[in-house]
């Protein structure tokens, strides 16, 4: 590893619109962006045993949906579908896809 410190250089944005409708329903439309860089090269070991080196330059773009209802006045259950893509300089950590998932949340 070599490069002045700070090693690990992490900058995210992130822009939420919530809107409520119906009996607690909500609808949530979310787009993040996270860019990762290190000062100094690093080296990554692939599974082959393959070795790359370079900076860390990772660039990750999400947008997706979250609709929740509130229930028994203190929980929210829900249902988040989002698009996720990473671009890497590293070939092993660049990836795309859709992304599902379950939430349930505790409301005091």
């Amino acid at each position: 590893m070599a490069g002045r410190l700070p090693l690990l250089d992490q900058t995210s944005l992130e822009l939420r619109l919530e809107r409520a409708f119906g009996r607690g329903f909500e609808l949530a439309a979310f787009a993040r962006r996270l860019d990762l860089t290190t000062q100094g090269a690093i080296t990554v070991v692939a599974d082959d045993g393959t070795a790359q080196t370079a900076p860390r330059d990772d660039r990750v773009r999400e947008g997706g949906l979250t609709l929740t209802q509130l229930f028994r006045r203190h929980w929210r259950a829900g249902f988040t579908a989002a698009w996720s893509s990473r671009a890497s300089a590293f070939d092993d950590l660049g990836v795309a896809g859709l992304l599902l998932g379950g939430t349930l949340t505790y409301v005091p």
